[in-house]
């Protein structure tokens, strides 16, 4: 029942003609004594204002952190980006910061991740590096440093 209602969200909002974001990606953590090596995670970039050549909007994440107790995340975020035109492309800034939780929320289980990095657009393709840090709930930090490969509609 929760594949069919991602799927008819991102499936209505592709249809609205919005500028979204959809990617996947690998994501590499290097923080010491860490039980957790790596994560792959799928994101949804929802523009909610764009002028020239900003953008901010929301973004929604799933995550495969696999924990003692969970094994998918949730994040709602919101971002900030920055484009700049080149001769074969767009490169962007941006940011994102917001909330994480387990798939089965509760409010004691409410972590935040904070995520800054580049992206570069060819054609309708992008691929992305950042550095993104995460605190679970559990008081589990994440350094993490993601790869990010997407397509903008």
């Amino acid at each position: 029942m929760k594949k069919l209602i991602i799927s008819m969200f991102l499936i209505g909002l592709s249809l609205m003609g919005l500028s979204i974001d959809i990617y996947g990606g690998y994501n590499y953590v290097f923080t010491p004594d860490s039980t957790i090596s790596s994560f792959f995670d799928v994101s949804v970039d929802i523009p909610l204002n764009e002028n020239d050549n900003t953008q901010f909007g929301l973004s929604l994440n799933l995550l495969s952190i696999t924990t003692d107790v969970d094994s998918f995340f949730f994040s709602l975020t919101t971002y900030g980006k920055y484009n700049t035109k080149t001769s074969s492309g767009i490169f962007s800034v941006f940011g994102k910061g917001g909330a994480v939780f387990p798939i089965d929320f509760s409010f004691s289980s409410v972590g935040y991740m904070v995520f800054a990095g580049i992206r570069y657009y060819f054609n309708q393709f992008f691929v992305g590096f950042s550095y993104e840090v995460i605190y679970l709930y559990n008081d589990l930090k994440l350094d993490v440093i993601p790869i990010q490969f997407g397509y903008n509609f």
